[in-house]
Order: structure tokens, then C-alpha cells, then sequence
């Protein structure tokens, strides 16, 4: 075997001294290095006497020396006796740790190990010998030729004018050709990226191919500059440390820990691929005026997903891991940062990702208490420990990984350092990275949390989920969670999709983007395989998620900004500052703003400080608590807030008005009921009320006011007398029908044909002695002023239809007129032509049939035959309906009145929405709403009695 100790040979002792002062350690300093309680091995090694073998590697290890080049070994040495084996043999894991430092040992063949790296480098005392090379390369010399010759013309030049201006005379003044300079010369004659070339001089790693090829250009042998000490550790030191260390990332990260469900669930098989924002959005400079308008009071156009519009690009998350060594990755909470974090651990673990390294994951809030509890927040000792127990005990090991950058260090949660610990970690990271900083880091930490800017580091941000990950993450979810088989849980996910993109369903499709949100819709979602009728209690459940649950979960404690400042004084902060800027229409809040809001409010609360500047102070730190541990708040650009979501917004605005207890609020409320904005607002409110009588019928009242105007009270009389002409009881859904296929033709036109057909004929079916028939028909979208084509809530019409014809006493499907019915006209029509209708009339509507094409056969000829001749054929169609029913005979109104209409038949459609919603309104209430719903007001009261 080897020898047991060894010196350095007396030839090679100015050498390893040269080596020993480039360190700049003292004996006691490189003593510490490799372990040793005392320098007195050290000052061995430096005189030429000899130590135990294994220190003496060591010591070369850390000078960057080759062991066997400088030991002084006799040539007979391979043939002296082997040193007699221990008995006692050591325990598994430091045979093992002992392999790892073998393999620096093993005098492999190069090109063997060539092979199998993936990377090579320049060993460091050649570097130097590469830089002269480069200085002989002929295009380098052309170059420095060109550059003298070039500095010899502005030499002249300046002696003519007697002055350069700034940029010569910087170049006149450079005395060389810089570096710089020389590598792109380089780079541009060998057609190779400069960021090779730049890291080949500086002893960096590159692609092997890409190493041999620069060599050959510099006419170098490639072995004779290689790093071996590189070689041999990503070669045999790498694949044994991730051996080892394989089960305890595992472990660590390839589960799921999720609220309110009871086992753990495996990493890949809920992770969905994360796209990354290449800036933080809150680092934009904007002003209010930059943001998109949410809601325009003068069309009543609400957009409600203008909130979260995002202008940067999103790059896929791994592809950003691919370009920056050194990444801080924000996100506000439960976006998914240490979720992302997990499946790079476990990819790079399992050789998908950066497999010549070693991952290595810290939660940093279980460092700092650990460390805390340790006296010591030495991140290196913190590191040695875990690698330690899995085996790899040797601290030289490790250094080496450390040294050569063959780590990828995954440090999650620097929010979730304990504010006492906060400084002091920092600094450890900081220092680490300094020295360490050939290694991958990725930091990750809330967005709002961030206040230290790591040297070097990219700031990026997790994006929100977009329709196709969300997609994607339901599949899983209805697999893996809700343990269905792979066939059922893809056709639950599908009727998931479907519910969420609803339109009435857009509140809780907009809060989903956030993956903890998300989650939570998933869960209520699939027991029963539908979202709430009363979204209040879901909304509520999230905003307890992102205020308390979420840390809870996780044993985290943080720092409470406002000593007074419960979860529920948050809540009622929340509230009054969503309802005041609500009111007003501010989505996008500047802070100055928001911070006088947050001051208002603490100035109410018990031993408030009131002094001015305090309580700037105060509303400053209440407003990054709130955004960093909840992300309730959020900084869309410098200074400018908004809602996390507008969802939220409206739920805290509800819950204002509903806690107020306060008549003259509900008042407001209901002033607004015409508004789309307030749409959402209404809902929430009477899901909150218990019970919500007195709302429903403020709004009831507020919607007969609308139409106080004699001439539009006639027409409601009108179409009341038109519902009493047939001869089924559910009278509210045929004052629905007439009413909403009135308004329809009053706002009938032809569009362009990609909007297609919004309502095919619906024709009835109930006839006693008169003619009891509806033909509506729609060829596009309905003018943005229209009253209910452009509503697509529920079922289609011709369920409705059916409903009113006595299958169910249901009235809100008599609003849900037809939206999926673009290619159904001769379905409907021959339902219309039904033996019983007056022959005339079926004669009429027969012609009427046999001149439209089938869509279903030739879509494209349909669309341009209706382009042609849609508007001739729905003339003739209300000429058929004005001579048999009447339906034609419309009193004109004027704009104002239409107006009017409109928005008696918009705030109509919100009550039975409020009504079908899951709030607790009284039997009594309910039966006295829907019985005089779209009366004339004098009728209405005379029914309203008799009820």
C-alpha cells in the first residue's frame, strides 16, 4: 500500500513555499484549513520533513499543488511492504467519505476522464502561460498593430487641431490594447461567444469541446494546461458526494406539504412548470396614468383583469437557471417560490439539471434556529454538518466542491428568518457567496421582503399562473390529491375548466392565478364538483389563508408592524380602505395616498399615538407588514399599490357596508346597482347579510324607481298584458321573455360574421286559443348598449324556455337567453312549426326555414349567405311576428329612456342573481320579490299587498 508518511522533495521546497504565500494564511490559518489542532505539521511540511500522508495531500489540496509532483518519493517505492490493515475497520459512512478522497488520488488516465466531464477548465499555474499565448495568437497581433497605427493618426490629428475630443483622446491615452479588446479578436476569429473566451482566461469551466477547441487555436496542448485537480473532482468526487447525498434531498424535497390535506403529495406530481418575470414589477417606474382603466364610467365597461396585467416578458423558470449563476427569486406568498426552489433541488438531484454539481437546499429559517441555538451562523460549518450526515465527512471534500464551484445552493425563505437573525444571516450569505462564488446560488424571498441587494445577484419574480398552467395543475390535482384514476381525474379537471370559465365564475378564475389560491378552489371544489353559490364564505377562507393559515402552517412568526394590529383589525383596515377607494374608482392607489388611509384608521384605535410624524412612521410599516406577510397589498410599480386582487377588493369593500350596521350605507350601496363595477359587490354583500332581506328589498325598490317615467310605465304595463295572454302560472319568467325580446330587436343589427350567430330561433310551444309563440333570433353580438344578448349567465335560452314551459319554477333561467346556439336555426324552427300553431303563421315560418342554409353542413357558405341576406330574412321574420303576435309594436323611447331600460333590465338580472346566490333571505321576501318582478310600479304594489 502507500506509504505512510510523506515530505516534500528538497528540489521542490521554493515551490511549495511560493505556493504557501500566494494564500496569504499564516501556519495557524492553513492548519485550520485541513483540520489540524496545531501547526506544528505545517511547519513540517514547509521545512521538508515528513508528515502523515494524509495531511500532506491535504496541504497540497489547499496550496493547489500536485501532491505527487512535489513529494519526494524512491523509486522503490512501489515495491515496499504495505502498511498492515487496522483491525478494527471504521464505520460505513467514513469508508465511504474515504472513497471521495481516494478519487483525487487515482492516477486515472486523462483522456479516460476526458470523456466522461462534461466541462474543463485552465489549471490556475497556467493561466498566465494561456495570456502569453493569446499575445502570440496572429489576429491579436494584427490587432495591436492596427491600435498603434490607430493611436499614431489621432497623435497627428491632435497636433493639426491642437485638441481631440473626449473618446479620442481616452484612446490616445490607452497605453495598450486592452484585454477586452484581445478576446473579442479572439472570439470573432474563432466564432465563439466572448463569455467562453472570458471564461477560459480567467480559469472558469466550459463545454470540453469548446476548451480543446480555444487550445488548439492557441496552439497548446490541452492535457499539458488542463486542471486535473478540476477534472478528477467533477469526474469521481461529484457523482459519489450526490450518491450520498441523493436520499437526503429526496426527502427534503420531493414532497408537498397543503392545507387541509392530510398526507403528504409527491413533488412531480403536482408541480407545474413556472414562468418567471426577467424584472419584478415593482421595480417599474410608472405613473397612475400608465395603468390600464379598470372600469370607464361613461360606457360602463368594467374589465376586471386589467388589475393584473403584467407588461414584462415571462421566461420559463429553468431557462433563467440556465442563464444566471447568481438568482434572488421573489414572489408574493404562496406564489410558489420554494415550491419552484424544491424542483430544481430534485431535477438537479436527479441529473435533469446542472448534474455536474451538487444540490444542496436550506431552508434559512431552520439555519437561523439552528445556528441561533448553536451560537454559530457559519453557513460553511451549516453545510459541512448536513453533508456530514450522509457520510462525507471530510471537510476536505467539501472545500473542494466549494472551491472548484460544484455546489448548487438552494437557500429558501429569507423572509422567514426571524428579524433578530435577519442581519446576521444576510451577512453570512453574503460572505459565503463572496468566497464561494464559483457556485450556483438561488435565494428565494417575498417580493416586498427583500431590503439587502446581494453583489451580483438578478433580481427576477415568479409569475402568476396562466390559463395553461392553471389547466395543467387542476389535471394533476384531480389525480394526485383527490385520488381519482388518470381518466376520471382529466374529466373532473375539464368540468373544473369549464365552471371556472363561466363568466359568473370570473372572480374566482382571477384569484386562481395565485397557486395557493388556487389550491383552495380546487379543494371546495371537489367534493361537489361546484364552486359555492355564496362566494363570500370561499373568499373568506382564502383571505384567512394569506393572513394567518399559511405561516401558521409552517411555524413562521413574524415581526407585527403595529402592536394593536390583530388579524381582524387587519381585516377591518382592509375594509375601510377597499370601500373608500372603491367608492371612488381607485383601483391603482399611490402610496401617499394609501399610507393617509392606513394612518386614518390606526388614529381610531385604542392608545393610538396621534402625533403626525408617528403615525407616518406607522402607516409606512403597516403597509409593507401587510404586503410582505400577506400580500394583500401590492406594489404594482415604484410607490403605486393596488389589491392583490380585484376579487379582494370587492369582498373587503362588501364587508365594510355589511359590518357598518349603518342604513345610510346600504343606501349607498344601492345607489350603485345600475354600475357593472358593483356587480360583484352586490353579491358578496348579500351573501354576508344575515339575513339579507333589507338589502333585497332596497334594491328592489331602487330598480322599480328607475322606471317611474309614464311612458316607460306603460310599456311595462304592456308587457305585463302580453304575459297574461298565456296560459302558464310562472308569469315573472314570460315578463322576462317578452321584456328581454323586445329590448333584443330594438337593438337588432348585422355585424361582421366572426361574432356569429348569439341566439337562434326560440320559438314556444304552449298554445291555448291565441298564437304563444317567440322568435328570437340575434345574427351577432348585441351593441355594447344591449340589454341581455351580451350576457351569457347559465343555460342556454331554449333550457329557459323550456323551464318557463312548466318543467321548473325557476326565474332566473328566463335572463339566461341563448349564447351557445349559434348553429342551431333549423332545430329550433322546425320545433316552432308544431302542429298546433295557427297555419298561416306555420305556412309563414316554413317559407321563412327552407330559404336558410343548414350551418351545420356548410358553415362558411352559411356565413356568407348570411352576410348577403341575414337582415333581409330577420325583416321579413318581425313582419311574420308584428301581424301574428304583436311583437313588432314598440313605442319609440328616447335615448335616455332606452337608456333606462337598459339598466332596469341589468339591475333586474343582478337581483335574481342575488337572489339565486345562497344568501339568507326570508321565504316571504323572496316569493314577494319574484312575483313582482317587472311590474309597473302601481301593480307591483297591488300584488306586494296581496302576497
Amino acid at each position: 500500500m502507500a506509504r505512510k508518511s510523506l515530505r516534500v522533495d528538497p528540489e521542490k521546497l521554493e515551490k511549495v513555499k511560493r505556493a504557501f504565500e500566494r494564500t496569504g494564511w499564516t501556519q495557524d490559518e492553513l492548519a485550520s484549513e485541513v483540520d489540524l489542532r496545531t501547526r506544528q505539521p505545517i511547519g513540517k511540511f514547509l521545512s521538508g520533513k515528513t508528515v502523515e500522508r494524509k495531511y500532506f495531500q491535504e496541504i497540497c489540496f489547499k496550496l493547489d499543488l500536485d501532491w505527487k509532483e512535489v513529494a519526494h518519493l524512491p523509486k522503490n517505492a512501489e515495491s515496499e511492504p504495505e502498511e498492515k490493515e487496522q483491525s478494527n475497520a471504521p464505520p460505513p459512512q467514513d469508508v465511504e467519505s474515504e472513497l471521495a478522497e481516494k478519487a483525487l488520488d487515482n492516477s486515472w488516465d486523462i483522456d479516460i476522464l476526458v470523456q466522461k466531464a462534461g466541462t474543463l477548465q485552465v489549471s490556475p499555474d497556467k493561466l498566465e502561460q494561456v495570456k502569453q499565448a493569446l499575445e502570440n495568437f496572429p489576429s491579436v497581433i494584427q490587432a495591436k498593430g492596427d491600435f498603434e497605427r490607430e493611436k499614431a493618426v489621432l497623435q497627428e490629428k491632435k497636433r493639426r487641431q491642437g485638441y481631440l475630443d473626449k473618446q479620442d483622446e481616452m484612446r490616445l491615452n490607452q497605453k495598450n490594447l486592452s484585454l477586452a479588446e484581445k478576446f473579442k479578436t479572439l472570439a470573432n476569429k474563432i466564432k465563439l461567444a466572448i463569455q467562453s473566451i472570458e471564461q477560459f482566461f480567467a480559469g472558469e469551466p466550459i463545454e470540453r469541446d469548446v476548451f480543446i477547441n480555444i487550445c488548439s487555436k492557441l496552439k497548446q496542448e490541452w492535457r499539458s494546461i488542463l486542471d486535473i485537480d478540476f477534472l478528477r473532482v467533477i469526474v469521481e468526487v461529484v457523482p459519489q458526494i450526490r450518491s450520498h447525498y441523493y436520499n437526503k434531498i429526496q426527502d427534503q424535497c420531493g414532497t408537498l406539504r397543503i392545507l387541509d390535506v392530510a398526507r403528504p403529495i409527491e413533488l412531480d406530481d403536482l408541480y407545474v412548470h413556472v414562468n418567471i418575470l426577467d424584472e419584478p414589477i415593482s421595480y417599474a417606474r410608472l405613473e397612475r396614468s400608465d395603468f390600464p382603466q379598470i372600469y370607464n364610467p361613461t360606457t360602463d365597461e368594467f374589465n376586471r383583469w386589467c388589475l393584473g396585467n403584467v407588461r414584462n416578458p415571462e421566461i420559463p423558470g429553468l431557462e433563467v437557471i440556465e442563464n444566471h449563476s447568481k438568482l434572488m427569486v421573489l414572489g408574493r406568498p404562496g406564489a410558489g417560490k420554494s415550491t419552484f426552489l424544491q424542483h430544481i433541488a430534485i431535477q438537479c438531484n436527479q441529473g435533469q439539471l446542472q448534474a455536474d454539481r451538487v444540490p444542496i437546499f436550506i431552508r434559512l429559517k431552520t439555519f437561523a434556529e439552528d445556528a441561533s441555538d448553536r451560537e454559530d451562523f457559519s453557513l460553511l460549518h451549516y453545510i459541512s454538518q448536513q453533508l456530514d450526515s450522509c457520510g462525507i465527512v471530510k471537510q476536505s471534500v467539501t472545500d473542494k466542491i466549494l472551491n472548484y464551484g460544484r455546489a448548487l445552493i438552494l437557500l429558501d425563505g429569507l423572509d422567514e428568518v426571524p428579524e433578530e437573525d435577519g442581519d446576521e444571516v444576510v451577512k453570512q450569505i453574503r460572505r459565503f457567496c463572496e468566497k464561494y462564488y464559483k457556485n450556483q446560488f438561488i435565494i428565494s424571498c417575498r417580493i416586498a421582503a427583500q431590503h439587502y441587494k446581494f453583489p451580483n445577484f438578478t433580481d427576477v419574480e415568479v409569475s402568476d399562473f396562466n390559463d395553461e398552467q392553471i389547466e395543467d395543475f387542476a389535471k394533476k390535482w384531480f389525480i394526485a390529491v383527490d385520488k381519482n384514476s388518470e381518466e376520471e381525474g382529466k374529466e373532473k379537471a375539464t368540468r373544473f375548466i369549464e365552471k371556472l370559465n363561466l363568466p359568473e365564475n370570473q372572480p374566482i378564475r382571477e384569484i386562481a392565478v395565485t397557486p395557493i389560491l388556487l389550491i383552495l378552489t380546487c379543494l371546495v371544489f371537489q367534493s361537489k364538483t361546484e364552486f359555492p353559490s355564496n362566494r363570500a364564505k370561499l373568499y373568506e377562507e382564502g383571505l384567512e389563508i394569506l393572513l394567518i393559515k399559511w405561516d401558521e402552517s409552517r411555524g413562521i412568526e413574524r415581526d407585527n408592524a403595529y402592536k394593536n394590529l390583530s388579524a381582524l383589525r387587519k381585516k377591518q383596515l382592509l375594509s375601510q380602505v377597499a370601500a373608500i377607494t372603491f367608492e371612488r374608482g381607485d383601483y391603482f392607489l399611490e402610496q401617499d395616498k394609501l399610507q393617509q388611509l392606513i394612518a386614518n384608521y390606526l388614529r381610531t384605535l385604542p392608545d393610538a399615538n396621534t402625533d403626525p410624524i408617528q403615525l407616518q412612521l406607522d402607516s409606512e410599516a403597516v403597509l409593507k407588514s401587510i404586503a410582505v406577510q400577506h400580500g394583500l397589498l401590492v406594489e404594482r410599480a415604484q410607490r403605486i399599490y393596488s389589491f392583490s386582487h380585484l376579487t379582494f377588493q370587492e369582498h373587503f369593500t362588501a364587508r365594510a357596508i355589511i359590518d357598518s350596521l349603518n342604513p345610510l350605507a346600504l343606501n349607498r350601496l344601492v345607489s350603485h346597482i345600475t354600475k357593472r363595477s358593483w356587480r360583484e359587490v352586490f353579491l358578496l354583500a348579500v351573501g354576508m347579510m344575515q339575513p339579507a332581506d333589507q338589502l333585497l328589498l332596497s334594491m328592489k325598490q331602487q330598480i322599480d324607481e328607475l322606471v317611474a317615467d309614464d311612458k316607460l310605465q306603460q310599456f311595462l304595463a304592456w308587457v305585463n298584458q302580453k304575459s297574461l295572454a298565456v296560459q302558464v302560472a310562472d308569469k315573472p319568467t314570460v315578463r322576462a321573455f317578452y321584456l328581454t325580446f323586445i329590448l333584443g330587436l330594438d337593438h337588432f343589427h348585422v355585424q361582421q360574421l366572426d361574432q356569429a350567430l348569439n341566439n337562434a330561433l326560440v320559438s314556444a310551444s304552449v298554445l291555448d286559443d291565441a298564437i304563444n309563440y317567440a322568435c328570437v333570433i340575434n345574427a351577432t353580438k348585441i351593441s355594447s348598449d344591449a340589454i341581455i344578448f351580451n350576457n351569457p349567465i347559465g343555460k342556454a335560452f331554449n333550457d329557459a324556455y323550456s323551464e318557463f314551459c312548466s318543467l321548473k319554477n325557476d326565474l332566473a333561467l328566463a335572463f339566461d337567453l341563448a349564447h351557445n346556439l349559434a348553429h342551431n336555426f333549423n332545430r329550433e324552427l322546425v320545433n316552432a312549426l308544431h302542429p298546433k300553431f295557427n297555419l298561416k303563421l306555420t305556412h309563414s315560418l316554413q317559407q321563412l326555414k327552407n330559404k336558410l342554409p343548414d350551418p351545420n353542413t356548410d358553415e362558411e357558405k352559411f356565413i356568407e349567405w348570411w352576410q348577403n341576406n341575414g337582415q333581409l330574412w330577420t325583416d321579413k321574420l318581425k313582419l311574420v311576428m308584428i301581424e301574428y303576435r304583436d311583437l313588432g309594436q314598440k313605442s319609440q323611447f328616447s335615448e335616455y329612456q332606452k337608456k333606462l331600460l337598459q339598466q332596469y333590465y341589468y339591475a333586474n338580472k343582478l337581483l335574481v342573481d342575488c337572489l339565486n346566490s345562497g344568501c339568507e333571505g326570508s321565504p316571504k321576501v323572496r316569493e314577494e320579490i319574484k312575483h313582482t318582478l317587472l311590474l309597473p310600479i302601481s301593480e307591483s304594489k297591488t300584488k306586494k299587498h296581496n302576497i
